[in-house]
């Protein structure tokens, strides 16, 4: 059928232009000179779309855990350490023996109920760096504006836990959900409307470093995409891959690797 309409498409314009010659160069449908430029564009191919898709998947992924997973899991390190993050209150004991504690960066809220235990897993009264473990309730709200892209709506809710501080290797485990609406704004600029859930594998730091030196954060991410007039729906197996130093590695469902830079946020395809 659309060699049909193509075909007459091309005998319309022929008959307007008064021309009988098929490969008139003034056509601008003329298969014959592709670099005319009156020629539309060619709109990108199905397989462009989903290589974008998760260039921005990954984008956003990355610029996500900047403010959020990464700046949550040194927050708390630092509080089950008996430390205070940089702008952030104590509130108090609850009822229910935790601690708690909020702070905000930029456009995004952190609140934190948290309670240190023993090897047996009770309860002692604070957090001082020699407890066996910690418990943290965490959840961070709010919106976050750059150059590259925006994350409205953004709201996330979880639960840690937080080993090996008394040998001063403190390392997360846990689960936690996030939703949030992005905008990216270039090559081409989309909209993402994302939901996923998040495992923390064994994520440690070492003394004096602000950044993980090993483990993982798997992400299952459901996404809903509108570029232009297209809209896709889909998801994604996600992983972030921690090594010492100042990199990680996001890998998107199993074979599309990136490296991020943890602390710009910025990611490069690999």
């Amino acid at each position: 059928m659309r060699a049909f309409l193509l075909g007459a498409a091309i005998l319309a314009t022929s008959a307007c232009s008064g021309s009988d010659d098929p490969r008139d160069p003034n056509d601008p449908v003329d298969p014959s000179d592709p670099s005319d430029p009156n020629d539309p564009p060619d709109d990108p191919t199905p397989v462009d779309e989903v290589a974008r898709d998760y260039d921005d998947i990954a984008a956003t992924l990355g610029a996500s855990a900047r403010i959020g997973e990464l700046s949550a899991m040194l927050d708390v390190v630092v509080i089950s350490e008996g430390g205070m993050p940089d702008g952030f209150t104590y509130l108090g004991v609850s009822a229910d023996h935790f601690h708690q504690m909020s702070g905000q960066r930029g456009g995004v809220s952190f609140n934190y109920l948290y309670h240190c235990n023993d090897a047996a897993d009770v309860i002692v009264p604070t957090c001082d760096g020699t407890a066996n473990h910690s418990h943290v309730t965490l959840a961070w709200d709010g919106d976050m504006t750059s150059a590259a892209m925006s994350m409205t709506g953004i709201s996330n809710a979880g639960e840690w836990t937080i080993r090996d501080l008394s040998v001063d290797k403190p390392r997360v485990g846990g689960e936690a959900s996030i939703s949030f609406d992005a905008r990216v704004n270039s090559p081409v600029a989309a909209t993402y409307s994302l939901t996923y859930d998040t495992t923390f594998d064994r994520v440690r730091f070492a003394p004096g470093q602000a950044l993980p030196v090993s483990g993982k954060i798997d992400f299952a991410i459901t996404a809903m995409r509108v570029r232009a007039n297209s809209t896709r729906n889909f998801s994604v197996t996600a992983s972030l891959l921690f090594a010492a130093g100042t990199t990680a590695t996001i890998t998107l469902d199993g074979n599309r690797n990136y490296s991020l830079d943890l602390t710009t946020g910025v990611t490069t395809k690999l």
